[in-house]
């Protein structure tokens, strides 16, 4: 039943916890403010992208032990730890904007993230150590984002299309404005679904790191340093 429902969409792994802040209209894009959340995090190979990154996502799918043995240790008994797989999968950066070059796009950090269970983990003391080194645990802080919801597979023309709408959006939005990062919105991509799920029955959001309009001249120590949903500081 749960393969099943996996195939025809359904998402049943936990999810981060974020108030709804304003909905989805013609023209006016759904805001949410997400809570701290937790993140098992590693950098994408300079080589791979949207359709390619089976490297990134098996490092951390080992990590939080999807495929055998968990590639962790609990601090506490020295034994390695399972650790449910939640949802969605993050990818900040994952492919260049349509006005942007590869070599540019190629010097932005770009990461992709499991978030850890909040029911389990409170803290990241609390979660497992990674046994690759190119894993490693963050705290991302309370953000605002702006969210356009879409279906299909995660392919580069897809995920450029929508998030270039929802930045059309937001330049005529009357309430928020995006976080701006070198003169670039902050923004990546979230899948909810299994790769073998139907494609016209995924459910994917791109989201945009957005602050209030009447904050947009203020850059905040905390918004530039701060790991975030868009990037991860090291």
């Amino acid at each position: 039943a749960g393969i099943m429902g996996a195939v025809f969409g359904r998402i049943s792994e936990e999810q981060p916890a974020y108030a709804l802040m304003r909905g989805a209209a013609a023209g006016v894009s759904e805001i949410r403010k997400y809570e701290p959340m937790i993140v098992a995090t590693t950098s994408y190979d300079v080589n791979t992208g949207m359709t390619n990154s089976g490297g990134e996502f098996g490092r951390l799918a080992r990590f939080i032990g999807v495929f055998s043995t968990p590639a962790n240790e609990d601090e506490s008994s020295h034994a390695p730890t399972a650790i449910s797989m939640t949802a969605p999968v993050l990818l900040s950066n994952p492919a260049p904007r349509s006005n942007e070059d590869k070599a540019s796009h190629a010097n932005r950090e770009r990461v992709m993230m499991f978030t850890m269970p909040a029911s389990r983990f409170k803290s990241v003391d609390m979660v497992p150590k990674p046994k690759d080194a190119r894993v490693t645990i963050k705290e991302l802080p309370s953000q605002t984002m702006a969210v356009r919801t879409f279906n299909w597979s995660l392919t580069q023309s897809v995920v450029t299309e929508n998030l270039e709408a929802l930045l059309a959006d937001l330049e005529t939005d009357p309430e928020y404005t995006p976080v701006l990062r070198d003169e670039e919105p902050r923004w990546l991509v979230a899948g909810y679904n299994a790769p073998f799920t139907l494609p016209w029955l995924k459910t994917n959001d791109v989201l945009v790191e957005v602050q209030e309009r009447d904050q947009n001249s203020l850059e905040s120590v905390s918004l530039s340093s701060a790991p975030s949903l868009g990037g991860t500081s090291s």
